[in-house]
């Protein structure tokens, strides 16, 4: 999936949702290059992407989407309901990826949520009964960094992969939609 969203705002749009979306999410790219490994030693020592489900909520457009305007204004709509949604739907998408693939938290040695925002991450603390201590690199990018909508995910997939040497890392990413994937 790839996400590269281009924001601005120009005068004479003086909207107050455009000059929100310019300021909150800011400036940030990132990208990974998936190969296969081509010995065991490459195996052995590469990151790995083991098992992947993407989840789109039907009808929640409204929730989360990139919309161009007349004067060529190209804005983030991110909508105050998005903690909520997620309160309500982050539990089955991720119990749904565990039953998948036979998996559960204490497999993994991090967590690496897109943060979306303190009050998405409280919702995802509550509604998975994690910790803001299991989320720590989704807090710390969150606060380094901002919400830089797509990229955000994989600032915080680095921060955990720099303190995590060995073990599996549970990737999740929220978007556009409203999307959420499981990697």
């Amino acid at each position: 999936r790839q996400s590269l969203d281009a924001k601005s705002f120009m005068p004479p749009n003086l909207n107050k949702g455009a000059l929100m979306s310019a300021a909150i999410f800011g400036d940030g790219a990132a990208a990974a290059v998936l190969g296969e490994a081509q010995s065991d030693e490459q195996r052995a020592s590469t990151p790995a992407v083991s098992c992947f489900t993407q989840r789109y909520f039907r009808g929640t457009r409204d929730l989360v989407s990139n919309e161009t305007f007349a004067n060529g204004y190209a804005g983030f709509i991110f909508s105050p309901k998005v903690p909520a949604f997620v309160h309500d739907h982050i539990l089955e998408a991720t119990t749904g990826f565990f039953k998948r693939y036979n998996l559960g938290f204490s497999d993994f040695n991090a967590l690496a949520f897109h943060p979306g925002g303190t009050k998405v991450m409280q919702a995802v603390e509550e509604s998975l009964g994690i910790s803001s201590h299991d989320l720590r690199y989704s807090y710390k990018v969150l606060e380094q960094e901002g919400n830089m909508v797509g990229p955000t995910a994989m600032f915080v997939l680095q921060k955990a992969m720099q303190d995590v040497k060995t073990g599996k890392i549970l990737l999740v990413g929220m978007g556009p939609g409203f999307s959420m994937a499981h990697v």
